[in-house]
């Protein structure tokens, strides 16, 4: 999955909620959890995983508002 196929599967409202900057985010089925590091990101999507086995979930990173991303193609 393209980054662009992601950003469009997880609501905008999380892209703009300072309460999401900076921590990793599990989107799946309209659920969100969340992360402030990296290997409790992993654990929340393996629960995730078991608990919605057919579903697909998004593991992202909401940077700092500060942060300059850069999308090479």
């Amino acid at each position: 999955m393209c980054m662009a196929e992601a950003s469009q599967k997880i609501p905008s409202e999380i892209f703009s909620n300072p309460a999401y900057f900076g921590k990793h985010v599990v989107v799946v089925d309209d659920k969100v959890s969340v992360a402030t590091t990296g290997e409790e990101a992993v654990r929340i999507l393996e629960d995730v995983r078991k608990r919605y086995p057919g579903k697909k979930p998004i593991l992202a990173y909401i940077p700092k508002e500060e942060a300059l991303i850069l999308i090479v193609v």
